[in-house]
């Protein structure tokens, strides 16, 4: 209902531009044999409520759009994003690096539960930034776009760039359940319409965004 109240206001307001941020969720159920990659193109199959709520507020987005005349732009951010923002707010496996990143820069011993293949991550400033590229640009062939980095990463690549960044980190994954119905065999994401109508590219490889992530947690915390 909050996505729907935008729209609403939008269409009161006369407002010319909604941006919608999606999820790349919407269409991790049509993950499987002979998929190449991933694309605008892939059909909408979404195999979690989460996911399904997205995919609803896409459509419900380009219904409003069309009937009420204002530009309605889809951003589907494609890898899990991850950033220092609270613990309430986030998914398991943001909740998991967080986890990695604070006992790092405390100096601290950890045990995480990672129950992930590999798998896209997107750092928040990232995707911050292919959606203020989206509100400011002044024309659109397309309404739809892939914002992410195309890197796939596994636990033992991050905590690999948590100890290049804090060396001495003492991080030990463990086996668990997955627990949520996305498939553990992902493809990384293909951004080149965001780069090309967008002028979209990260800026945060797992490196930086480590020492960003740290340093903002130092801030926050005031450590």
């Amino acid at each position: 209902m909050g996505t729907v109240n935008v729209f609403e206001a939008a269409r009161l307001e006369k407002v010319s531009r909604v941006v919608f941020p999606s999820s790349g969720t919407v269409y991790l159920g049509s993950l499987g044999e002979g998929l190449g990659k991933i694309d605008e193109s892939i059909p909408i199959n979404p195999p979690s409520v989460y996911a399904a709520t997205k995919a609803s507020c896409e459509f419900m987005g380009r219904a409003y759009a069309k009937r009420y005349g204002f530009e309605f732009i889809c951003l589907r951010y494609t890898g899990g994003l991850y950033g220092p923002s609270p613990a309430a707010l986030k998914a398991t496996r943001e909740i998991a690096i967080q986890q990695m990143i604070r006992a790092a820069v405390k100096g601290e011993s950890t045990k995480i539960s990672w129950p992930y293949g590999p798998a896209e991550i997107l750092y928040g400033k990232d995707a911050a930034k292919g959606t203020v590229l989206a509100v400011l640009k002044d024309k659109f062939k397309d309404t739809l776009f892939h914002i992410g980095n195309g890197i796939m990463l596994s636990g033992d690549d991050i905590v690999a760039a948590v100890r290049k960044a804090y060396p001495g980190s003492n991080i030990e994954l463990t086996k668990a359940n997955n627990p949520m119905p996305y498939p553990d065999s992902r493809l990384a994401s293909d951004f080149s319409r965001a780069k090309e109508q967008l002028g979209y590219e990260p800026d945060y490889s797992i490196d930086r965004a480590v020492i960003d992530y740290g340093e903002t947690l130092k801030r926050l915390e005031n450590r």
